[in-house]
């Protein structure tokens, strides 16, 4: 992590799987200005009644990376808690979510919770239909 922001063009595709019992999100990205895929992975997550929380996992081939998550809607915002393979707590932040945008955003701290450093950040809209 060098601090430099990189913008790409992406997609993402959501919908429910498992007999509407569980949502997958498959998301794939390219650099502003080419072609080549440098973003693709898949999430699947299923609410857990029990424990009011959705349990998700992320998978990333190119970066090698499995994520773990539990989710739970804190005020306006749905928030995914995890630890990152260096051992740091994580969040990765869904907010300002309307029926057709929202942000998403990732963050992690180093102090124990101290402060967050925001390390992605994306922008989405739903694309019009063709």
């Amino acid at each position: 992590m060098d601090g430099t922001w990189v913008k790409m063009k992406g997609e993402g595709h959501f919908g429910w799987i498992l007999g509407e019992t569980a949502v997958q999100d498959v998301w794939m990205g390219c650099r502003e200005g080419s072609e080549n895929m440098v973003l693709f992975g898949a999430t699947v997550r299923f609410y857990d009644p029990k424990t009011d929380a959705w349990y998700s996992t992320w998978l990333s081939p190119l970066k090698g990376l499995v994520r773990i998550f539990v989710a739970r809607k804190i005020e306006d915002n749905i928030v995914l808690e995890s630890k990152t393979a260096e051992g740091f707590s994580e969040k990765w932040i869904f907010s300002q979510i309307t029926p057709s945008s929202f942000r998403w955003y990732s963050e992690e701290t180093h102090d124990n919770g101290k402060t967050w450093m925001l390390i992605e950040e994306m922008q989405t809209r739903k694309a019009d239909k063709a």
